[in-house]
């Protein structure tokens, strides 16, 4: 037989404001802009609850990297790597 696979969903999270704060550094939008452009998204809650996997980035740089590492096992372990 065929076998059929399918990628897992994965989210990245972190609080709104950090959200709004790190898009507009990163893109230099206006507040108007970015908020525009997070409006035009699914929210967030539904993100997270359609997610196989979410990744927690409300943190610094080490607790990413933390939640990089459990996403590889998480991967790993359901043979997507």
């Amino acid at each position: 037989g065929q076998e059929t696979k399918f990628a897992p969903v994965v989210v990245v999270s972190a609080p709104f404001e950090l959200q709004l704060e790190r898009a507009m550094a990163r893109s230099g939008w206006t507040k108007e802009e970015t908020l525009a452009r997070i409006a035009a998204q699914l929210d967030l809650a539904e993100k997270v609850r359609r997610a196989d996997f979410v990744v927690d980035n409300s943190g610094d740089e080490s607790r990413l990297l933390s939640e990089v590492e459990r996403l590889i096992a998480f991967l790993e372990a359901h043979r997507c790597l």
